[in-house]
Formats: structure tokens, sequence, C-alpha cells
């Protein structure tokens, strides 16, 4: 049993070497991309040209040779992630232990097609590059949870999403009948067109408000306009009392 534990301990501390080099080659790779972001794709060659001592010149090649390791690790990665799910007998077996399996798999897709387009220049590699951090950083706790402590927490906050996932539902309906309720109450004003309605009141849950967002655009009587200002400053307080008040303090219970 000891010879067994001493094996896995060991590999698993190889596959967290292995991830912490996709993760900082993609982290680093991506951010010495940034000194050359505004350059277009041939300029960006053009560097090459440069003087040895040129900084544009250093970081292009810097952030080249980070998004290669990036991209060749993503690769090896994806490769022995396709094996298991062969191994497990396909995506149901393998998908239906954790969340750390779908995070882990998301990872692998988005840093390879982050290094791969940030590469090639494409102007759409930015939507990728936020991704594959995100991801990327977030499922390092998959690679940490091995450690005793690390992994304790992490259960603790499973369970505590896994509790708040009636809690959510709730609120989601109470914030889209808020949403639209603002939307056809002010309709034309910026803060409610659209989906950013929804982020409005998001907003406002946090309380970030923007005053001029209960003032109604349209040209109409002052009483007509003062009456609507009103109502919509009701639902304010009705919405800041449901919610930010009554509904959050539910989690202490």
């Amino acid at each position: 049993a000891s010879l067994f534990l001493s094996f896995y301990e060991k590999c698993f501390q190889i596959k967290l070497l292995y991830y912490l080099i996709l993760l900082f080659s993609c982290s680093f790779g991506l951010f010495f991309d940034l000194w050359g972001v505004h350059l277009s794709f041939s300029d960006r060659l053009n560097l090459a040209s440069t003087t040895p001592g040129d900084m544009r010149s250093l970081t292009f090649f810097a952030s080249r040779f980070c998004l290669l390791v990036s991209f060749i690790s993503s690769l090896s990665f994806g490769i022995r992630e396709a094996q298991e799910i062969i191994y497990d007998g396909g995506f149901k077996n393998h998908f239906s232990n954790t969340v750390w399996e779908y995070l882990e798999s998301l990872t692998y897709v988005f840093v390879f097609a982050s290094s791969l387009l940030t590469g090639l220049g494409i102007v759409a590699s930015n939507i990728f590059n936020s991704l594959a951090l995100l991801f990327a950083w977030i499922t390092l706790l998959a690679h940490i949870r091995g450690f005793k402590a690390v992994g304790s927490l992490l259960k603790k906050l499973l369970r505590i999403f896994s509790d708040m996932k009636i809690y959510m539902a709730i609120q989601i309906i109470v914030l889209i009948g808020f949403a639209l309720s603002f939307k056809v109450l002010l309709p034309g004003h910026e803060a409610w067109e659209n989906w950013y309605a929804f982020l409005s009141v998001f907003r406002m849950m946090t309380g970030d408000v923007d005053e001029e967002a209960f003032i109604t655009s349209h040209n109409s009587d002052v009483t007509w306009k003062k009456t609507t200002t009103s109502i919509a400053h009701g639902l304010y307080v009705t919405y800041t009392l449901g919610i930010v008040i009554v509904m959050l303090n539910m989690l202490f219970y």
C-alpha cells in the first residue's frame, strides 16, 4: 500500500509540474504578446529583422516561445484526455465524476485555440485568450486538490455552490422580472436596451446605481415623466429590499 501511495504521489507531482508549465507558458506568452497587440501580423513578423537588443523584438520572441510551449503542452494534455475518455468507455462515463473533468477539457481546448490563433495573429484571439487564462488558472485548483488542506476547502466550496442552486434559480427569476419591468417602463433608455437591462439590474444588486437610468428619455408632459420616474424609484426600492436585504440574508439561514 505504501509503494502504491508513493507511486500515486509521484504521478500527482509530475502531472502538476507539467500543468504548471502549461499555465505559466500560456500566461507569459499572452502577457508578452500585449506589447505588440496593436501591430498587424505582417508587422509582427517584421520584428524578426529588428536588432536583437530591441525590447519589442525580445518580447515578440519570448511570446512566441511561450506560446509554442503552451501549444505543445495543451495538445499533449488533450491527447491524454482523449485517451482517458476512450479508456473510460465514452464521454458519459468520463464526465460523470466531478466538475473538474469538464474544466480540464475546456481548458486544454481554449489554451490550444488561444496559442494557435495568437501565434497566427488572428484578431478574434483576444476572446480565446481571455477564456484560456480564466479556465487555466481555475483548473489549477483541480490539479492541487490532491493536497489535503486544499482538497477539503474545495469540497466545502462545491457543497456551497450545490446548496445554492435553488436560491440562484429564485434570484434569476426575480432579476428577469425586474429587468423586463424596467425595460418596458423606461423604453429607449440606454441602460435598459436589449440585454443591458439584465446587466443594469445586476449592477443594482451590487450597489452600483445610476440615477439617470430611472428618468425617462421620452419628451412628453411633465406630469407623466414625474409619474414614470416615481414608479421607477419605487421599483428600485422594492428590488433593493427584496434582493439585497431579504434574499441575501436568506443565505445565513
